[in-house]
Formats: C-alpha cells, structure tokens, sequence
C-alpha cells in the first residue's frame, strides 16, 4: 500500500515536469518566433519578404543634386549597404519601420548634395525634398518610422 502510494506520487511528479518542460519550450518557441522573422536581412530580402506585412514596407528615393554622377556613393541601411549609385543619379531603396538610413561618402573628397525626391504615403517622418551634404563622411538621411 505504502509502495503503490509512492510510486503514484513519483509518476504524478515525472509527467507533471515532464508536461511543463514542454509547455514552456512551446511558449518559447512561438514567443521567439516572430521576433527572428522581424529582423531584417539586407542581402536575403526575397527570402524573408513575404514574412512582413504590406503595410510595414515604404520606399524612398535619393537622388543627387546636380548632373555629377558617383559610382561608389553608398546608401546603407541599418549600416549594411544597401545600394550604390553607379550610373544613376537616383536610387530607391525599401525601407521597414524602424530602418536607418545613411549615405556613406567617405571615399570622396568634395562635398555632394543628395535630396529625398519622393517617399511612400506610409512613411510618416521622412518629408520630400530634404536635402543633406556629404563630405568625406557617413551621415543619417533618416530614421523610417511607419
């Protein structure tokens, strides 16, 4: 009798631990879940695109003031980068919310004006037609809230 008792109350303590260890995997794993999927990954854009809703997604165009055009001028975000200009005078680039966006000129000894042509309706911060000046430096275009 006494042995059937301990017996009952081992089992009872084994599934029960056995039963919370799982529960709390499972709520870890789908509290995890969404946080590593809002991450955002410059260079595998298309495989993780299709996590993020519409409506967190924008775009914003750059372009440079003037005809000059500069191969290697940078536009990063979140300090990856993201595209150069090349031969254009303009580049648009998506952004999410919360996204960084800078322009790196460091391999460039004169002074470059570039300017926010257009933005998406969903961009709350970023106006139109704001410009900044580069010269031999990294500097914050804007910070993308949506």
């Amino acid at each position: 009798m006494k042995i059937e008792k301990i017996d009952f109350i081992e089992k009872f303590l084994l599934y029960s631990t056995v039963i919370l260890i799982l529960m709390m995997v499972s709520f870890n794993y789908l509290t995890n879940y969404n946080r590593y999927y809002s991450v955002y990954y410059a260079q595998e854009e298309e495989k993780y695109n299709f996590f993020l809703s519409p409506k967190q997604e924008g775009f914003v165009v750059i372009g440079l003031v003037g005809q000059q055009t500069y191969h290697d001028l940078e536009v990063l975000v979140n300090g990856e980068v993201h595209k150069t200009f090349g031969e254009d005078t303009a580049v648009t680039i998506a952004v999410r919310d919360r996204d960084l966006v800078q322009v790196n000129a460091t391999m460039y000894a004169e002074k470059i004006t570039l300017r926010i042509l257009e933005v998406s309706s969903n961009i709350k911060n970023s106006i139109p037609y704001k410009e900044i000046t580069v010269n031999k430096n990294i500097e914050i275009l804007s910070l993308i809230q949506i």
